[in-house]
C-alpha cells in the first residue's frame, strides 16, 4: 500500500467522534481509508498536479482498481487544487469498507494515475 494511514479522534461538532484517515499518495493504486462497515461523514482533498484529478470512493474493504465501480467521483482542480465535501448527519453508509483512487480520467475504468504526492486525502469517517 502507498501512502500512510492514520487514524485519531477528534471531536465532532453535535456528532459523535470521527476518526480521521489521512492519504498522503492518492493515486490509480487503490487505498483504503477503512476496512471495515463505516458512515462517511465528510473529506478533504488536494491536488498538486498539473492536470485535474478525480478523486473516486469505492465501498470495498480491500484496495479498488480500474475493474470496481465507484460510489462516487469528484473533480479536484489542477495546480493546487481542492475539494471539500460534508455530509449530513449519518454521513454515507459504505457496507465494506471506503476506499478510495486518484486518476486523470473521469471513466470509471480510467487507468491513468495522478503523480506521486500529488493527490492527498483527508477522511472523515465513524
Amino acid at each position: 500500500m502507498s501512502g500512510t494511514i492514520w487514524a485519531r479522534s477528534v471531536p465532532g461538532i453535535g456528532l459523535p467522534a470521527l476518526s480521521v484517515g489521512r492519504q498522503l499518495d492518492v493515486d490509480e493504486t487503490g487505498e483504503v481509508i477503512v476496512g471495515r462497515p463505516a458512515q462517511l461523514y465528510g473529506f478533504h482533498a488536494t491536488n498538486s498536479g498539473g492536470a485535474a484529478a478525480f478523486l473516486k470512493f469505492y465501498d470495498k474493504a480491500t484496495a479498488a482498481d480500474q475493474n470496481d465501480t465507484p460510489v462516487a467521483t469528484y473533480r479536484i482542480p489542477a495546480t493546487n487544487g481542492e475539494v471539500e465535501q460534508f455530509f449530513p448527519v449519518g454521513g454515507v453508509h459504505f457496507t465494506a469498507g471506503i476506499g478510495v483512487r486518484a486518476v486523470t480520467t473521469v471513466a470509471d475504468n480510467g487507468n491513468t494515475g495522478a503523480g506521486t504526492n500529488e493527490v492527498v486525502v483527508n477522511a472523515y469517517y465513524r
